[in-house]
């Protein structure tokens, strides 16, 4: 090949049914003498052009990749257990009672509040678009992280979806308190006491039946 030009044109990107590495070696077979230049490159060019793009180095995944929480699945079973999901009902807040098929998980009863469809005259006052991002259990405070679709309301209708989620996620047995932030960021949620950083159910208790 020394002083000739070589003009190489591959017409299927899938080889037919040929492997790039087959190529190769079907092209070093036919002509011994192809030039380790020629021959490395076009590893490199099959390489590079059906695999997965490569990172210079480790990179986390992105929260906003993660898929939206979905309403969670209620069970048909008569004898099915329930867990409450709060909603707002006027100036008040009442639960209404979902079937499942095991004892739910934090996710499972947040997933409920923040996509859930009630029963009228019961409402959702949660934002639509509102995300779960994280929710743990520590010595009995729950922290829940939302995405930022939470602050699209303000005032009282704020107050009642905050009121909503901590009712609810008081359900799980483990559950004493709840600690929130929102994109990572510790929030201060309305309270019948205030913006304040731990709440319970105690704070939210002028929105309950008497």
């Amino acid at each position: 090949l020394k002083g000739r030009t070589v003009d190489l044109v591959i017409v299927d990107e899938q080889l037919d049914d040929m492997s790039g590495i087959d190529f190769v070696r079907q092209l070093v077979k036919v002509n011994p003498l192809a030039n380790t230049a020629i021959v490395g490159s076009l590893l490199l060019v099959l390489a590079t052009g059906c695999g997965v793009p490569l990172d210079e180095s480790p990179r986390a995944i992105s929260r906003s990749t993660t898929p939206p929480e979905a309403t969670p699945t209620t069970s048909g079973s008569p004898s099915a257990a329930t867990v409450n999901v709060y909603f707002v009902d006027g100036e008040m807040l009442r639960s209404e009672a979902f079937p499942v098929n095991e004892p739910p998980t934090m996710e499972t009863l947040l997933g409920f509040v923040l996509a859930g469809k009630p029963t009228p005259p019961l409402v959702n006052l949660i934002p639509p678009g509102t995300l779960l991002l994280e929710a743990t259990i520590d010595e009995s405070t729950v922290t829940i992280d939302l995405s930022d679709e939470i602050n699209a309301i303000s005032g009282q209708p704020q107050k009642h979806a905050y009121a909503q989620i901590t009712l609810t996620a008081l359900q799980h047995p483990d559950a004493a308190r709840v600690r929130f932030r929102v994109d990572g960021e510790p929030v201060r949620p309305p309270t019948d006491n205030g913006n304040i950083e731990v709440v319970s159910g105690d704070d939210f208790a002028s929105m309950l039946p008497g």
